[in-house]
């Protein structure tokens, strides 16, 4: 009777473990399942050319910090010829790209250094949120600079120098801060809370990005027409001229047509206005789009630069920023991209 009830017991027990492991293989299935391919992002006509106008960027540095950098200007004014740039991000990628918006970026008297600082405008910034990131990011910028936040600091968390003092050593006449954004723009239309026609893809769509960030709500607002585009900024400290360069953009995908751009905007905002989105279209487009499928690259992942297999392969996030910064350069330095003065 005893072993009875023992067989009894480890026969449930077995039982319950394989349900549980049932489960959890059916929920990692549901995850690994995936709507789309890489193919299905790729658009014909994905390039949409800009003007690359030249467009005034209020900064609105508050009294504080224009009087903190007027005197710091006032002190380095002279026969100081080194440069000092300051970029937003500690991303080498972006850095990268960042650097080529100074002519003369191999020389030794330029100097480039991280003042990091937050767009404040979400995590996807749609349609005016494009030129406000790069404004509240030089502005940040700006305020971590006078701070010392580019110096070493020592044990007991303060820099060895001031700001004025690194910049007196290395002879620093010229001062600029650059900025790189990518932002979406459409115009807003509310449709119908569904993403596509097909029930079933909808539900695997809303399933995978759960995954990522539950949905807020399902209004249906969406952009239509909807571009995602390179933006290069720059503030000259010493002329006190801060403007930006909206540069050529790509269309977002709508795989199979299907709105990812609605998808994103159901997980909320943090505005009135639904221009500063809480999960990025690019995290959308890699929780749908099957990372292993044909034509696949790691170069070139799914959320951060999905531009490279809407082109097709013919053009990275990466090489949208490096155009919008070129035409910056010509702008800000009087060159043309080869490096001749205008």
């Amino acid at each position: 009777m005893r072993q009875n009830l023992i067989y009894v017991l480890l026969s449930v027990s077995a039982a319950l473990s394989a349900a549980v492991s049932n489960r959890g293989a059916m929920e990692l299935s549901a995850r690994e399942a995936y709507p789309f391919t890489v193919q299905d992002l790729h658009i014909a006509d994905w390039e949409v050319k800009s003007d690359a106008k030249v467009e005034d960027l209020g900064i609105n540095l508050d009294t504080y910090t224009t009087t903190r950098l007027d005197d710091l200007k006032g002190k380095l004014k002279g026969k100081k010829e080194a440069s000092l740039v300051l970029l937003p991000t500690e991303n080498k990628r972006k850095m990268k790209v960042m650097e080529q918006g100074h002519p003369d970026a191999d020389h030794p008297n330029v100097f480039f250094q991280v003042s990091a600082a937050k767009s404040d405008v979400g995590e996807q910034p749609y349609n005016e949120a494009g030129a406000e990131g790069a404004a509240n990011r030089i502005r940040n910028s700006v305020t971590a600079f006078l701070d010392g936040s580019f110096l070493p600091a020592n044990e007991n968390g303060f820099g060895n120098q001031t700001t004025l003092e690194w910049c007196l050593e290395n002879e620093i006449g010229k001062i600029y801060f650059f900025s790189i954004e990518n932002y979406i723009q459409g115009t807003r239309k509310q449709k119908d809370k569904d993403y596509g026609s097909d029930h079933k893809k909808n539900e695997q769509i809303e399933a995978n990005v759960n995954d990522v960030m539950e949905a807020e709500n399902h209004d249906g607002w969406t952009l239509e027409d909807a571009v995602d585009y390179g933006c290069a900024a720059a503030f000259d400290v010493f002329k006190n001229k801060a403007f930006r360069i909206k540069g050529d953009g790509v269309r977002v995908p709508s795989p199979e047509g299907y709105d990812l751009v609605k998808v994103a905007m159901a997980r909320g905002h943090d505005d009135r206005d639904w221009r500063h989105g809480r999960l990025t279209v690019g995290s959308v487009i890699a929780a749908v789009v099957d990372p292993k499928s044909k034509g696949a690259d790691p170069e070139h992942t799914l959320d951060a630069d999905w531009h490279y297999y809407v082109s097709g392969g013919k053009a990275s996030r990466y090489d949208i920023l490096e155009k919008a910064v070129a035409q910056l350069r010509e702008a800000l330095f009087g060159l043309n991209r080869d490096g001749d003065v205008s």
